[in-house]
């Protein structure tokens, strides 16, 4: 029904064949700024997280656990209260970021952490530590080794904590809609938006732009799950 909505002129009512829907500016506008909305949570979140799965898988910290609770706890809270939550904290100096596009993607990045942490800490179980001792017993330091060594080899992790933070940001809803500010509007609360106004033909042909998106990042990460064998969900 969202592809027919989107090429008839008002489905059920006059179905004839029109583009007019894929026509609106605002549409546009708000596609391209969750696209780069995505793009750099997307290049945050793997960065972090894989980084973050080296340290708590090979070396000895105080408090591990407290901190891959607190990696983790982006899939456990809702993404309303981590809206809400970000709100507070970022609304005072010297961290004032509320109303910002910045926040936007902070929150999208940390929020989904966990699926390259996960990813990370799979594939270091899978990898011989005498390779690093090796490293370091010719004269490399812990970062080279991490750097030239390891991360080539986790490198599947990364890239399958950017597509699947790239995918899951552009269909963000719950979190965003408490960090949305004028001139920031994403795809999925602009389909919103037009849908209560009653402009249902634009919200089909916005919504098969983000589903066409979305289902080009998920048969990538279908792709490089499978030849990596790398799971992320």
């Amino acid at each position: 029904m969202i592809f027919i909505g989107a090429f008839t002129k008002i489905i059920m009512i006059d179905n004839s064949f029109t583009l007019e829907h894929f026509q609106s500016p605002n549409g546009f506008r708000s596609l391209m700024t969750s696209l780069k909305f995505s793009f750099g949570a997307a290049l945050i979140a793997p960065v972090i997280g894989v980084t973050l799965s080296y340290i708590l898988v090979r070396k000895r910290i105080p408090l591990k656990r407290v901190v891959e609770t607190m990696a983790l706890l982006g899939f456990a809270v809702p993404g309303t209260v981590m809206g809400v939550g970000y709100i507070l904290f970022f609304n005072s100096p010297p961290l004032r970021l509320t109303g910002t596009f910045v926040i936007l993607i902070i929150n999208e990045a940390f929020r989904n952490l966990s699926v390259s942490l996960e990813a990370g800490v799979g594939k270091l179980h899978q990898i011989d530590i005498a390779i690093e001792e090796a490293a370091i017993d010719m004269g490399a330091s812990s970062f080279r080794t991490f750097t030239r060594i390891v991360l080539p080899l986790i490198s599947s992790a990364l890239a399958a904590g950017f597509v699947y933070t790239f995918m899951v940001g552009m269909i963000a809803v719950s979190a965003v809609i408490f960090l949305i500010s004028p001139g920031n509007n994403l795809a999925s609360l602009y389909i919103l938006a037009v849908a209560e106004e009653g402009f249902l033909g634009m919200a089909c042909a916005i919504s098969v732009m983000l589903i066409v998106v979305v289902m080009a990042c998920l048969g990538g990460l279908k792709l490089l799950s499978h030849y990596t064998k790398t799971t992320v969900f």
